[in-house]
């Protein structure tokens, strides 16, 4: 457990105005510090550097790092050995690793990202259970009625042709007759395609 001392007041004000001038230099630093890494990497083939900056980044930059070293540099990254490989058929974007910061890449890539809908997830591994050899029969059956769910649910509604018209409910004759009649609208039932 880290121990430290607990500030308030002016301690507080004066830490707080501090660290965001230490944070703009910390994102400084990390893209000179990256982007010279991927120059090392353009000019020799070894992103021995990519490796070393994303072991020292907290665990909390390191996506970001990653993401941007494999966007803009001819390296891909081996999560089992944690370490960065030099690719040799990628292209690489200098220009622009020149002009977005990791911290900003990570930022401008989540704004962009879209995800698919949750029908097309659930289709998309339905098939791929139908589609599957090791699936079971009844993995496959169940795959099956999901998909086809998803068919219906995707399907355009019937559109009717004119509204229904109301029709005029009576009371009955017993002692709990309403005073009014009720009006019930009735829709017509389209046949599924």
């Amino acid at each position: 457990m880290a121990k430290f001392e607990v500030l308030t007041g002016k301690a507080l004000k004066a830490k707080v105005a501090g660290f965001g001038k230490r944070a703009a230099t910390f994102s400084a630093d990390m893209h000179q510090l990256a982007f010279s890494a991927l120059q090392h990497v353009e000019d020799h083939h070894d992103p021995v550097y990519c490796t070393q900056l994303f072991q020292a980044m907290p665990t909390n930059y390191q996506a970001s790092l990653k993401n941007w070293f494999t966007a803009f540099g001819k390296v891909t990254f081996n999560r089992d050995a944690m370490a960065f490989a030099y690719a040799k058929g990628k292209a690489s974007d200098m220009a622009k690793a020149m002009d977005v910061s990791p911290a900003e890449f990570q930022r401008a890539k989540g704004a962009a990202k879209t995800t698919s809908a949750l029908m097309d997830r659930v289709e998309s591994l339905a098939k791929k259970a139908i589609e599957g050899a090791d699936t079971s029969h009844e993995d496959k059956a169940f795959a099956r009625a999901l998909a086809n769910f998803v068919q219906m649910y995707k399907a355009p509604a019937p559109v009717a042709d004119k509204p229904a018209a109301p029709r005029v409910i009576k009371g009955g004759k017993g002692k709990a007759a309403p005073v009014a009649a009720m009006v019930e609208t009735v829709e017509p039932v389209a046949q599924a395609a």
